[in-house]
């Protein structure tokens, strides 16, 4: 641990007043691809924006939790195979696959999930997971020294702060014990059932039986757990996954517990997964107008170039947001992607050249239409 540099505001355990603590309204995106605060009712019966906790760390101890980090890496200590949050080369993308083309998809949302997670869930993980690479029951000095640095540098009143460099890589190390509970729980779990057979007109109750059901994939996404299979009845899953988290020392959020199954829209963190991997309908349909609408419009002059209609008046157009949704898009599915990638091509042509400085492809669309 040579060069790790000592959090030297106070020399002991950080706290609230080594935060900077900001509150930003959550976030949704509409049809028309526009991003719009979640609404939430107050006291008085009015709707506000609902809010979230962002917990800023100062300079120093920002770059004393990021060398802490650093060594945590060092230790090789990697993600389970069912977390595709915060680990390079997974995303929402790897993590909806699994569940393509299921028939039922639960999803259960942990409640407060950063906040849940205190000092001694991430002693007791990091402890064991030490032990368990030196192969032996007992902690070295460096051990001993690396829980000691996390316990004094990455909590803040008792929890994980949301915005700390290692809070993803702690949040991910104890849901590793989530996940190989969860995983033990589907790979025998049977759904109890109570056969009937009919005799002299009679239906008659056998003795119950545990039936087998059809495979049950789990991934996590952060605080976002996914179960899927074939069998419609998934609901029933649930109060056992209540209980593994209740164990673990969490609770699943009640108002965001789902359950769709085949002939609605199937979502993963965003992600339809009902035969393909895409992203809503009517998000590319608003995103394929929107750029329709940029095309024709400074082409035919209805607006000057550079900017959009925006409630009938002219608003810069924000190329890189634009950039950004056809990139989340073309990550999904490349095969959607693609003509986004297009039509975005031929917007910036037609907003940067002129009339005689256009490509074949920005002309062979605007004599199409």
């Amino acid at each position: 641990m040579a060069g790790y540099p000592s959090f030297n505001a106070v020399t002991d355990k950080a706290g609230p007043e080594h935060y900077q603590f900001l509150r930003i309204p959550k976030m949704r995106r509409t049809r028309a691809g526009a991003r719009v605060p979640v609404l939430e009712p107050g006291r008085n019966g009015r709707l506000h924006p609902k809010m979230r906790k962002i917990s800023a760390p100062i300079a120093d101890l920002k770059k004393a939790q990021r060398a802490l980090l650093l060594e945590l890496n060092r230790q090789h200590i990697g993600a389970t195979p069912w977390a595709h949050a915060y680990v390079r080369g997974r995303s929402i993308r790897t993590n909806a696959l699994p569940h393509v083309g299921a028939r039922a998809v639960l999803t259960i949302d942990i409640k407060d999930f950063f906040q849940s997670i205190t000092p001694d869930m991430v002693r007791r993980a990091l402890g064991f997971v030490l032990r368990s690479r030196r192969q032996q029951n007992r902690l070295i000095g460096s051990d001993w020294r690396l829980l000691q640095d996390v316990d004094r540098l990455c909590f803040v009143n008792g929890g994980l702060p949301q915005g700390g460099p290692a809070s993803p890589f702690l949040s991910n190390l104890v849901g590793a014990k989530l996940d190989y509970k969860i995983n033990k729980l589907i790979s025998t779990w049977r759904r109890r059932v109570q056969p009937r057979i009919r005799i002299n007109g009679k239906w008659v109750r056998l003795k119950p039986t545990a039936a087998r059901i059809h495979p049950i994939r789990y991934t996590r996404y952060c605080d976002d757990l996914t179960f899927s299979s074939d069998y419609e009845d998934l609901w029933v899953l649930r109060h056992s996954v209540e209980r593994i988290l209740k164990s673990t020392g969490l609770l699943a959020n009640p108002n965001k517990i789902r359950t769709r199954t085949r002939g609605s829209r199937l979502l993963v963190c965003g992600v339809v997964v009902n035969k393909v991997l895409s992203t809503p309908r009517q998000h590319r349909r608003a995103l394929r107008s929107r750029l329709h609408r940029l095309i024709c419009n400074a082409h035919y002059g209805v607006c000057p170039r550079q900017t959009e209609l925006v409630c009938g008046r002219p608003e810069p157009v924000n190329f890189n947001q634009l950039t950004g949704m056809v990139a989340h898009i073309d990550h999904i599915n490349p095969e959607q992607g693609a003509a986004f990638r297009v039509l975005l091509d031929i917007a910036k042509d037609v907003h940067n050249n002129t009339d005689s400085q256009y490509t074949d492809v920005t002309i062979n669309y605007l004599t199409h239409e």
